[in-house]
């Protein structure tokens, strides 16, 4: 069996624009890739990065903020963090003052050409609410 030092492996896409763009992705690795820095350039695509992506992918489809995404998956990030790690119960304290540190600020863009018309909205929760404050 023969093992070529510079060989980079081999990329099997489904399609040619995927093909492409790892033949790319792969060419930028290769040509930056050095001993001391070999993860220079290198991408991960494991399931999870996918599902997250896709994540927010899907929301920006719904016209929902990219502020609001990523601020739930933070919120989520620390909730099941402290809820599966006994040292670090406590860090479902600080979602509402992160909320209070960082409110999301709406921004409506009305269209050029459209009338005006109606559009359903949800309101943003920036933390003022705090369970039983009142």
């Amino acid at each position: 069996m023969y093992e070529y030092a510079d060989n980079g492996g081999f990329v099997h896409a489904p399609s040619i624009n995927q093909a492409t763009a790892a033949a790319v992705l792969r060419s930028g690795y290769l040509n930056h890739a050095t001993t001391s820095q070999p993860d220079v350039m290198a991408v991960n695509l494991s399931s999870s990065r996918v599902r997250n992506a896709l994540f927010m992918l899907e929301g920006l489809d719904r016209e929902q903020m990219l502020e609001a995404l990523l601020g739930y998956q933070f919120e989520r990030g620390l909730h099941d963090r402290g809820s599966a790690n006994d040292d670090l119960k406590r860090l479902n304290e600080y979602i509402y003052d992160f909320r209070d540190q960082f409110k999301i600020n709406r921004h409506l863009i009305s269209q050029q050409g459209l009338p005006d018309t109606a559009t359903e909205t949800i309101e943003t929760n920036n933390g003022s609410e705090r369970p039983g404050a009142g």
